[in-house]
């Protein structure tokens, strides 16, 4: 083999570089030329290593020598890797995915504690606040509780009034005095729709109403300021200057009565609607009276 001429010895390792296997590529050892390993090549590496070995003016030989990087330069990792601190790869879909499964796990738990909270009202939530005690004991946003107290004010009061505007239509055609006229009409404009009021809360409470000249309820009570029947004889017997004055002095004292038995429900009773009306009743019967005490005073 030493004595071939160098030329048909180049072309004998060319020949023999092409008939190698593919992939597989000559290596000199200390026996001579043997087959090497095969190198891992990438599809559609070769023709372009073969392009850059003509290039460079390389023979099949040379080629084997050189890696198919060191031709056409590194490839060029694939996007979808990442490398990791340690130096393997991670898949970005993956990671793409556990972040997104992830989002939607805390959604759901975020989504899930607040039906939970939501079908749980709070405490004390769904209770009426107002619910009403046992009858007799207010609450402040009950108005209909009542007591005792209310039930006899109302009882009691209903025949003091209707007293009252029957002295008041006696005034219309016996009295001489025209502000006493007048004030006969006031009290009974005044008076009458009261009675109405209180008679509406019995019969809402199951109370009986007093009705006109029946026994009167509370007797042994009293009804401060009632006139006995005697005295109510009397004032339709009379007329003109005297039934004026008879008339104040009677009506005084019946309104002194009547706000002696507002003050006592103001005290005792506990419903709104008949508390306020006391208070009026106290409000508007004092002027009341301090008017007659000048009339009659004049007179």
């Amino acid at each position: 083999m030493g004595g071939l001429p160098r030329r048909a010895r180049r072309a004998r390792r060319v020949g023999a570089a092409r008939r190698a296997p593919a992939g597989r590529r000559r290596q000199r050892g200390p026996g001579g030329p043997q087959l090497a390993r095969p190198v891992p090549v990438a599809p559609g590496a070769a023709a372009p290593a073969a392009r850059s070995a003509a290039r460079h003016g390389l023979g099949a030989a040379q080629i084997g020598r050189l890696g198919a990087d060191q031709l056409t330069g590194p490839r060029p990792r694939p996007a979808a890797y990442v490398p990791t601190p340690k130096g393997s790869t991670v898949n970005t879909r993956t990671i793409a995915r556990r972040a997104a499964l992830a989002g939607v796990t805390v959604t759901a738990a975020l989504a899930l504690a607040a039906c939970g909270a939501g079908n749980h009202p709070p405490a004390g939530a769904g209770h009426d606040k107002s619910m009403s005690t046992p009858t007799g004991v207010p609450t402040s946003a009950d108005a209909s509780a009542f007591g005792d107290a209310d039930v006899m004010f109302a009882q009691m009061m209903i025949p003091h009034h209707r007293q009252a505007v029957e002295m008041s239509e006696l005034a219309a055609t016996r009295a001489a005095d025209p502000e006493v006229k007048r004030l006969a009409g006031e009290i009974k404009a005044a008076q009458a729709p009261e009675i109405a009021t209180m008679s509406g809360w019995l019969a809402a409470w199951g109370r009986p109403v007093p009705s006109p000249g029946a026994e009167l309820p509370h007797v042994d009570h009293g009804m401060p300021g009632m006139m006995p029947d005697e005295d109510m004889t009397r004032l339709a017997s009379a007329s003109g200057r005297e039934f004026d004055r008879l008339f104040l002095t009677m009506m005084i004292a019946h309104h002194e009565g009547a706000v002696t038995m507002a003050r006592d429900e103001l005290s005792r009773g506990v419903n709104t609607e008949a508390k306020s009306l006391a208070e009026q009743i106290i409000s508007a019967q004092q002027a009341e009276i301090d008017t007659m005490r000048r009339i009659l005073a004049r007179l």
